[in-house]
């Protein structure tokens, strides 16, 4: 309730920014009708102007009305009632996003922040389920909502007022299906790419909630740019076939305000290839489990993201499919595509063979090396507080009097990702 307290409403100035480019978008959806509207270049251009200055757009009636219809009969019908266990049902997990944020970002140290992460996942009585669809078999008009959300981000990245930022955003995760249930439950204010190790440059969120009134909470609030704002620039209602579409850059703190019905969505997150090289992480997302959006070539685009030659050569063969008929063994550069990729499918454990691709690819892309320099300014930039305080005469806060915590290089959602995956695979569930 302290930190609700302090929340400040939008500005006069941000409000009239937010609504300037907003009005035009209904005028012309209102003309348009759904489904098919925002294919107009003028739509288009308006998106990219309200992401390129407000940092967010919505666009309602996103899909054909039948699509849309389909998706949300498809969550409704298959998403379990009542308690789910580890094992998940009908294709769906315990939901982890949520509480994964609760857990890693409040306080303690690294130990109590996992053991409360670990009671939050395990508890069956918790509400939330997510589904990860990569396709019509787990979800029917998956592909077709894909592919509409692709067409968008493609054509945004020809607009010249966010091309550079889009650069390189050639791919995409499965889309995160999520029910939140009602009871006030809330996600908590996050980024979700705030430390720009994991790839992810644009978030899409697709509302699937009929009849959904203001009474029932549920708004998405997003705020001004950095975690220590308290001043929010909108609240976006949950309605069905609304997509929002905002950067997933520590530009757009957002928290999911709270609900008193069941809440669904779908999340897409679209990714830099060029940043998810950055870290082992998304390296093991890009590498094995992103889809390339649009069409495009997966080859040419994982071979576009490289610095180097050595780089853009094996992005290249990680990104060609094995030739029809031929056995991977067959050539040198199908021995060592399988390779790596087993590597990477086994987390670069269980095996010496896995962990020397690991190092390979660490000098390659310099992952440890980056690390290292991340903790080293974490680290220099907790000295310079506690000499702040120390010069000042004042207490040292706890988060101060412990060594600088291990610099995280992944996120709540994608967190929940993997736990999903791993979970429907038997794995065990890694250290947070």
């Amino acid at each position: 309730m302290e930190y609700l307290a302090l929340v400040r409403p939008p500005r006069p100035e941000v409000a009239a920014l937010v609504e300037g480019h907003m009005a035009p978008l209904r005028r012309l959806r209102a003309a348009g009708g759904d489904g098919a509207w925002w294919r107009a270049a003028a739509v288009v251009d308006l998106a990219a102007g309200a992401l390129q200055e407000a940092c967010f757009c919505v666009l309602d009636g996103f899909l054909p009305p039948q699509l849309a219809e389909q998706l949300a009969e498809g969550v409704w019908g298959s998403r379990p009632v009542g308690p789910v266990g580890a094992e998940g049902k009908n294709g769906w997990t315990r939901g982890g996003t949520a509480r994964a944020a609760e857990a890693i970002q409040s306080g303690g140290g690294l130990e109590e922040r996992n053991e409360r992460l670990a009671r939050a996942l395990l508890n069956p009585s918790r509400g939330d389920v997510a589904l990860f669809s990569d396709g019509d078999h787990h979800l029917p008009g998956t592909c077709a909502l894909c592919a509409a959300v692709d067409e968008l981000v493609d054509a945004l990245g020809s607009c010249p007022a966010i091309a550079q930022r889009l650069a390189h955003t050639d791919f995409a995760n499965s889309a995160m299906f999520t029910v939140y249930p009602g009871g006030a439950s809330r996600y908590i204010k996050h980024t979700d790419n705030s430390a720009l190790t994991d790839g992810r440059r644009l978030t899409a969120i697709l509302y699937l909630n009929k009849v959904w009134e203001p009474s029932h909470g549920g708004q998405l609030r997003i705020f001004e740019p950095t975690m220590q704002s308290v001043q929010f620039k909108a609240d976006i209602e949950p309605l069905f076939n609304r997509l929002v579409l905002f950067w997933s850059t520590e530009e757009v703190p957002h928290e999911v305000l709270p609900s008193y019905r069941e809440r669904a969505a779908v999340s897409i997150w679209y990714c830099c290839a060029r940043e998810c090289l950055q870290t082992e992480e998304a390296f093991k997302r890009l590498a094995c489990r992103a889809r390339c959006i649009a069409g495009r070539s997966r080859a040419d685009r994982l071979e576009a993201a490289g610095w180097t030659p050595e780089q853009r050569r094996l992005l290249r063969l990680l990104g060609e499919p094995p030739s029809p008929g031929a056995a991977p063994e067959e050539s040198a550069a199908g021995r060592e595509r399988e390779a790596v990729r087993a590597a990477v499918l086994h987390d670069f454990g269980g095996c010496e063979a896995h962990r020397r691709q690991r190092e390979r690819l660490s000098r390659l892309f310099g992952w440890d090396a980056r690390a290292a320099e991340a903790q080293r300014q974490a680290s220099e930039a907790q000295r310079q507080q506690r000499g702040l305080f120390e010069a000042l005469g004042l207490p040292l806060p706890a988060p101060l009097e412990a060594p600088a915590p291990r610099v995280p290089q992944t996120s709540a959602p994608a967190l929940a990702e993997e736990l999903c995956r791993r979970s429907a695979g038997g794995g065990a569930v890694a250290e947070a």
